[in-house]
């Protein structure tokens, strides 16, 4: 039997053997793998690939590796090869019931961990949807029942991943959202080219701010278009800083995520980043001394921009004046992206993070971001066309660098992209698991260094290359939830149905079971609102698990908000689940969702209906099915009475699971004819994160919580 491993494990909950035991080869499931090790407070496991001619190699022994902790000989004291064979059709995956358990199971070394980051920014849409299948096909194939997988965009935040061992839910991101490539040109339904993202508050402000230029001729003074140099190429200014801005944001996401990564796991990560590349700019000055020239010689301060299709304003419509588009500018152009890369790469190693780039499209040129550049002046015949191209291959050199530096390669210049799966698949699908007892016991929170030589000559060796020890508050802090908290594993299934929100999809659904009803709310995103001019039609079909109609509904989104709720009867049958296909809008504006809504009555409570509201009492309230908020609202949750409570008792807490001394206002009250209990939360006084809201009840002896996890947002 396998024994829980105390908290100071360097690797978390890893297992060693007996000093001096060599353990065979095996290629059996996973699960059949694990061996039992004597426990110590310094084991460190290192997983090692070494390979010739790209293949692993089998039948090393311990005498065959060498390895040095801090440049410290190690004695190695057991060693286990690892091959992990295709996966059977017939397996059957099962998801960790909570975030707290995939990420327990994300810490064993055993246990493999792929994650797919989608570029949506340097991705086309004929990009997004020529690998949405071969993805799929490959993971299908290479993730066996003990490993884990996730996926996840810039837009996200590492802390969003949600690692499972199932792949309905990447399958369904990819193929209900195949489209979710952005990269490039993007033309309206009128048929114009547009580069610019106007939902994004930071690209429209860079937009209003430098597409245009007041030019004095003499006493008159008219706007042009803001064109600069970029060497043979003639772009506007703006189109220039929006490039740096989504470039800046992608990088970002990525140095977070692979921070988090190293975080949670000690082992090799396997990150699959789907994005045709980027141009790592560097320090570009000019962009600021452009904007002093333009000053100067205007002769005027910035103080004043145009807004397209309006008038001369000192603000924009989220508050903001020229400075803020200034200081921007300054931002953007002091980027140093070739030593991010670097830092990067050197941050990937430390943290056992590989990263195999996966172009999804094969192109000879890069693409602008819209039609509006132009050749300079100056430029010779044929010096735009070859700009494009060294453009095309600067990204494709890049991503090439970045695998390289991470022990991983790129896949980037073949048409079958199953091909290059294939060939990650084989890349990691063997490895030597070694553990050592670290000869340094101080328990001083620093990073030290592993280096791994092998023996017979002609390998090529990657392995894992650090690790930072524990400190010893970290080693004495308490949990900060506590095992016997009731409600912990009810808030841990809301957060991590929180995380699966993905923010940039254009329709949200949640659905809930309240009395002899289904309950499904339904909501846009703002930008699709704002187009509407009127009323968008919502129609939502009920199906039992076998596909039977149960009933249907239809409801409106009302051009000044951005949610409906639709109620449909449930009938006679009671027993769940319940499938509910929903359609919102016609024509080709008609978007489409499915979602399950389980039967799970509750004996003194249903489950939550969400509204947000400003924060006076009197506003109309607007369901929620995407639980993210702003700071300048309020949040009202209600809850369906099943029974008369005796005691009720609402409380916020935060992401660490800790209680926060926040009031919330808890009453009862009628709606339409049924009781409920509903609790609001001014969200003011609160910062940017995660928080649950936590109903707890009672009549009696019998007692029930529920918990509702919201975003709040800036």
């Amino acid at each position: 039997m396998v024994r829980p491993c105390v908290r100071i494990l360097i690797a978390a909950c890893a297992m060693v053997a007996a000093p001096g035991d060599t353990l065979r080869a095996q290629s059996l499931p996973q699960s059949e793998q694990r061996r039992v090790f004597r426990e110590t407070t310094n084991l460190v496991l290192v997983d090692v690939y070494p390979q010739r001619n790209g293949r692993i190699v089998e039948g090393l022994t311990r005498e065959d590796f060498e390895v040095f902790e801090n440049n410290v000989p190690q004695v190695i004291e057991a060693i286990e090869f690892v091959r992990v064979e295709p996966n059977p059709s017939d397996v059957i995956r099962r998801d960790p019931n909570n975030q707290r358990e995939a990420l327990t199971a994300a810490a064993d070394p055993y246990a493999r961990v792929f994650v797919v980051f989608l570029d949506t920014s340097h991705t086309t849409s004929p990009g997004s949807h020529a690998i949405r299948r071969p993805l799929i096909d490959a993971l299908d194939r290479l993730v066996r029942p003990d490993d884990l997988v996730g996926v996840l965009s810039q837009r996200e935040r590492p802390t969003d991943l949600v690692l499972g061992r199932r792949l309905e839910s990447l399958d369904d991101r990819l193929r209900q959202y195949w489209a979710w490539g952005e990269g490039h040109a993007l033309q309206d339904f009128a048929g114009t080219l547009v580069g610019v993202d106007d939902s994004d508050r930071t690209e429209a402000l860079l937009d209003r701010c430098f597409s245009v230029k007041l030019i004095k001729k003499g006493d008159l003074a008219e706007f042009v278009e803001w064109y600069i140099d970029d060497g043979p190429a003639r772009r506007l200014l703006s189109e220039v800083l929006i490039e740096r801005l989504r470039e800046d944001r992608v990088i970002t996401a990525l140095e977070n995520l692979v921070g988090y990564l190293g975080a949670i796991r000690n082992g090799r990560t396997v990150l699959m980043v789907v994005t045709d590349g980027w141009l790592w700019f560097p320090v570009d000055r000019r962009l600021a001394e452009r904007l002093a020239e333009t000053d100067a010689a205007n002769d005027a301060k910035p103080a004043l921009f145009m807004p397209r299709g309006g008038s001369l304003t000192t603000r924009d419509q989220h508050g903001r004046d020229r400075d803020d588009c200034n200081q921007e500018l300054i931002r953007l152009a002091s980027l140093d992206n070739p030593l991010r890369l670097r830092t990067l790469i050197d941050e990937a190693r430390r943290r056992s993070v590989s990263i195999y780039p996966i172009n999804p499209e094969v192109t000879a040129a890069d693409e602008p971001l819209n039609d509006r550049t132009q050749a300079a002046p100056a430029a010779a015949p044929g010096a735009l066309v070859e700009w494009h191209r060294m453009r095309r291959r600067h990204r494709i050199e890049g991503l090439r660098t970045l695998a390289q530096g991470t022990d991983a390669f790129a896949v980037v210049d073949t048409n079958d992209i199953a091909v290059g799966l294939q060939r990650i698949a084989e890349d990691v699908s063997a490895f030597y698991l070694l553990g050592y007892s670290s000869t340094h016991t101080e328990l001083d929170g620093q990073y030290r260094t592993i280096r791994v030589n092998v023996k017979p000559s002609g390998l090529h060796v990657r392995a894992r290359r650090g690790y930072r020890a524990p400190s010893a508050a970290s080693v004495l802090a308490p949990e900060a939830i506590e095992a016997g908290d009731e409600g912990a594993e009810a808030r841990e299934t809301a957060f991590a149905r929180l995380a699966r929100v993905r923010p940039d999809a254009p329709l949200f659904t949640y659905g809930v079971l309240a009395g002899s009803e289904a309950v499904v709310t339904v909501e846009l995103r703002e930008a699709q609102v704002a187009r509407a001019s009127g009323p968008t039609p919502v129609l939502v079909e009920l199906l039992t698990a076998s596909g039977t109609p149960v009933g249907r509904a239809e409801g409106a989104v009302a051009p000044a908000t951005r949610g409906a709720l639709v109620r449909v009867p449930l009938g006679a049958d009671r027993e769940g689940p319940w499938r509910a296909n929903v359609t919102v809008g016609a024509g080709r504006d008609r978007l489409q969702d499915s979602l399950v809504i389980a039967g799970r009555p509750g004996a003194l409570v249903e489950e939550a209906v969400v509204f947000r509201a400003t924060p006076s009492p009197r506003s109309s309230l607007v369901p929620v099915a995407d639980f993210l908020f702003r700071r300048t609202e309020r949040v009202h949750v209600e809850w369906t009475l099943v029974a008369e409570l005796d005691r009720r008792q609402a409380r916020l807490i935060g992401r660490d699971g800790r209680p926060l001394a926040v009031p919330l206002n808890v009453t009862e009250r009628q709606i339409d004819g049924s009781a409920s209990v509903a609790v609001d939360l001014n969200l003011a006084p609160l910062t940017q994160g995660e928080y649950a809201i936590e109903l707890a009840v009672g009549r009696g002896t019998a007692t029930e919580r529920r918990v509702v996890a919201i975003r709040v947002l800036r």
